[in-house]
């Protein structure tokens, strides 16, 4: 039965985007980008995992589309495997406006025809924000409940919305709740199945960081794979770490987080997390 959630995932993928008239569950695409905002110029690197329940992929084509270029064709890729994986470094448009929302478009087919198609949003900056500028609040009071709760118990910060993660494609689980089985007390530790790093923080003032402030913070925080113990006024930074052939690891912060409330209730359904979050 371990594998029912990745089925059900498959099925629920519609979240992220959109399906062909053939029925989409023979394909599975999971896409994962290295940012979900870029700037004039800048690049995206999206890792892609694909397979088909049938015999073979065919083809891989990669789009793009935004209100001042239209459509664009970016790559095709021939395949012949039933599983593939890859990456797909995209250029980011230089635009005329101060932002731009930006799909770029992945659609795999399989020998008998049957296609998936996923569109990612980017959100594209003409010029990169000053550091001074004060992060404003991104969502508050979010919820992730305990998995034995059957309710929301994860976080995808593209959406800035919780998700049930056994319903939900892992490419989207940012932030989960991990426990080794079901249990009645709410799980201690949060973490991601997006390669997220952890860094937790004193003597942060939540309310008035400033993007310059986040970037340094995180720079220089040890980052980590899970957060545990959490308890009410934790700060939290979250972010990745890219690493380049060669290169040392970047350190690329994606947000703050506010620990608001922690609920341990009797039996499970109400255990729960809660948090403000603040994101670049």
């Amino acid at each position: 039965m371990r594998h029912f959630p990745v089925i059900i995932a498959a099925l629920l993928m519609t979240i992220c985007g959109c399906v062909s008239e053939k029925d989409a569950s023979e394909v599975v695409v999971l896409i994962t980008p290295s940012s979900y905002t870029a700037y004039s110029g800048g690049n995206v690197n999206f890792d892609i995992n694909t397979w088909t329940i049938n015999d073979y992929l065919t083809r891989l084509e990669i789009t793009s589309f935004d209100l001042e270029n239209g459509y664009a064709d970016l790559e095709t890729r021939e395949l012949a495997q039933k599983h593939y994986k890859g990456e797909f470094f995209y250029n980011v448009p230089e635009i005329a406006s101060d932002s731009l929302s930006v799909k770029v478009i992945f659609e795999v087919w399989d020998n008998l025809g049957y296609s998936r198609r996923i569109e990612y949003p980017i959100k594209v900056y003409r010029t990169e924000k000053p550091d001074d500028e004060l992060l404003e609040e991104a969502a508050t009071s979010v919820t992730m409940y305990s998995p034995a709760s059957g309710k929301p118990d994860g976080f995808c910060i593209r959406t800035v919305q919780p998700l049930v993660t056994s319903a939900a494609a892992e490419a989207d689980i940012d932030i989960c709740l991990y426990q080794e089985q079901e249990s009645d007390v709410l799980p201690q530790e949060w973490r991601s199945k997006t390669g997220l790093k952890f860094a937790r923080m004193s003597g942060i003032n939540y309310s008035t960081i400033t993007r310059g402030q986040l970037r340094a913070l995180y720079a220089s925080a040890e980052k980590l794979d899970m957060v545990s113990d959490i308890s009410v006024g934790d700060v939290i930074l979250i972010g990745r770490e890219t690493v380049e052939d060669g290169q040392e690891p970047v350190a690329e912060p994606l947000g703050i987080i506010l620990v608001t409330g922690v609920y341990d209730e009797e039996g499970s359904s109400e255990d729960r997390y809660m948090f403000n979050i603040k994101k670049i």
